[in-house]
């Protein structure tokens, strides 16, 4: 009998490993597909990043003679 219990107890024991593994295979590709997203998002983020500042960088070069131009036309 208590053979018989131990095995039982093993098999269900056995079914929740595989229940729990699928779910742990299943959260890790979420966690991939999560960490590519995060990468691709960031990364386009630096590059936006990179063009307001060089924009900015264009814009200050360009205001600031004009408003020395108009400062001495005055």
């Amino acid at each position: 009998m208590k053979a018989k219990k131990l095995l039982r107890k093993r098999k269900k024991i056995a079914k929740k490993l595989v229940k729990f593994s699928k779910k742990i295979k299943k959260l890790q590709a979420k966690k991939v597909k999560f960490e590519i997203k995060l990468k691709k998002l960031s990364h386009t983020k630096a590059i936006v990043k990179k063009h307001i500042t060089n924009g900015e960088g264009k814009v200050n070069n360009n205001s600031t003679p004009a408003t020395a131009e108009t400062a001495q036309a005055h």
